[in-house]
């Protein structure tokens, strides 16, 4: 069946079409086009499961890429998965009933040996490193100005939606809150 935002491969390009340049291995959706001979495009580089990648500030990575090698992206490729990832935002709900959230940054075994969640995915073993955020994504840090990090095993934790195009910024959503609210699921990546 054909996913529904999979457009035709002789379709123009438009602002929001997601794009993959077999050359150069990069997914991306375009945000301009740049007035320059080679008809070049200015895209927001995604990961495989079509998350933004952002630096260290939180900044979104932007590529220029040629607009005839690149082609529009095939959704029968995406394959959606329910394990964690690195770059995940995870909400730690304990039994007092308040959430922590953090961004997923690392595996680490519990009893110190090496693991290979990095290479095949989160095994159910393995403890989360998270960099805490607050629920509008900005970083938490420790009195020393140094930024707090947690560990957590994986009980009651939950990957989080995320809204980047929200009028008061961008703000993390649980699976109930999005479920709650309809117009949320629009926007939430």
């Amino acid at each position: 069946m054909k996913h529904p935002k999979q457009k035709k491969k002789d379709a123009p390009y438009e602002i929001g079409d997601v794009v993959e340049s077999p050359t150069r291995n990069l997914i991306g959706e375009v945000v301009a086009f740049l007035g320059d001979r080679a008809k070049s495009i200015e895209v927001i580089v995604l990961d495989k499961r079509l998350k933004p990648l952002t630096n260290f500030e939180g900044e979104f990575k932007y590529k220029r890429l040629r607009s005839d090698v690149t082609v529009h992206f095939d959704y029968s490729k995406l394959r959606v998965n329910r394990g964690l990832f690195l770059g995940d935002v995870i909400a730690k709900t304990y039994s007092a009933g308040n959430k922590r959230f953090g961004i997923l940054v690392g595996f680490t075994h519990p009893d110190g040996l090496e693991t290979a969640s990095y290479s095949t995915g989160y095994n159910g073993i393995d403890l989360l490193e998270c960099i805490e955020v607050s629920k509008r994504m900005i970083r938490k840090r420790n009195s020393d100005d140094t930024i707090k990090r947690f560990q957590t095993p994986h009980n009651k934790c939950e990957v989080c939606y995320i809204d980047y195009w929200g009028t008061n910024g961008t703000r993390v959503f649980t699976k109930a809150e999005v479920e709650a609210d309809k117009k949320l699921l629009k926007r939430v990546v």
